[in-house]
């Protein structure tokens, strides 16, 4: 296995409230992931299951392997235009600061599964998870989506997922991990309010 810049990586936790004032009013950009943000997707994504936020955003054990075991290439051709998934990173100026999948569900019809709730610790509490979840919700309509439907744990973006117009649907145990994962849904063809 290759060395992991993020294994070692000390993160401080970052609590509501606990944002830099200073950072408030930025600019954030939404923005669909294409190749050549291999290395921001493959940065952000690795932080968000090896940092701070691994509790809750590490996949079970089997899929964790995968994921750090891909290789340069693979995290490219991920980017390339698809039907079925896609990913959109939060840019303020230059930076990679968020990023966001959605794929679709094979087992529903016309539903989309919305993944790698992510954002960098320094940039939280400044709504941004939200604009990315709404930038998903947008282009899974475009794509002919009718529902949504998202599995999480941290309370945070639970909470940001509902101001989306997701609806707390189960709760349910993921294999591999020790605490439960909450489904929410969002009918997508419901008028928005």
């Amino acid at each position: 296995m290759k060395e992991n810049k993020f294994l070692n990586k000390k993160v401080e936790a970052s609590k509501p409230g606990d944002a830099d004032k200073s950072q408030e009013g930025l600019d954030v950009k939404i923005e669909m992931a294409t190749e050549k943000d291999w290395q921001e997707v493959k940065d952000l994504r690795l932080e968000s299951i090896l940092g701070e936020s691994a509790q809750f955003l590490a996949p079970p054990p089997d899929m964790l392997k995968a994921e750090l075991e891909k290789r340069d290439q693979e995290w490219q051709s991920e980017l390339t235009p698809r039907e079925d998934m896609f990913t959109v990173l939060a840019r303020i100026g230059n930076e990679a600061v968020g990023i966001g999948r959605a794929i679709k569900e094979k087992d529903e019809k016309d539903a989309w599964r919305i993944r790698w709730m992510y954002v960098k610790p320094k940039f939280r509490n400044k709504g941004i998870q939200k604009k990315v979840i709404d930038a998903r919700i947008k282009e899974i309509k475009k794509r002919g989506g009718k529902k949504a439907i998202a599995i999480i744990s941290n309370p945070i973006s639970i909470q940001n997922a509902k101001s989306s117009g997701f609806k707390l649907s189960i709760l349910e145990k993921i294999k591999g991990k020790k605490h439960g994962f909450y489904r929410l849904e969002k009918d997508l063809t419901e008028p928005e309010k």
